[in-house]
């Protein structure tokens, strides 16, 4: 078996929740995902679907980045991908 040597990637500096669109209805999953990503609460696997172009990608790389800021370690796997169950292998030990 081939075992995938995790890689120490960062995610661009630009992409934060600081610089990202506040309406009113995303609102509520931003505070929720700042929440995770500062450890307020205890979730370890987030999940967003959504049309394309409204962010989803944007909040998910600036919860990584916010885990990241602060010590933790987290992985990003875009579902649109062809993905192996062996990528999730290890995962239980991130933040």
């Amino acid at each position: 078996m081939i075992h995938q040597l995790p890689l120490p990637l960062t995610w661009p500096d630009q992409i934060t929740f600081d610089n990202f669109y506040l309406s009113p209805s995303n609102t509520a999953i931003v505070d929720c995902l700042r929440q995770i990503a500062e450890r307020k609460k205890s979730e370890k696997y987030i999940c967003l679907y959504g049309a394309y172009g409204v962010g989803l990608s944007h909040l998910l790389y600036a919860a990584c980045h916010s885990v990241q800021a602060a010590g933790g370690a987290a992985l990003y796997l875009p579902l649109k991908k062809s993905l192996s169950p062996h990528m999730l292998e290890g995962s239980e030990h991130l933040s």
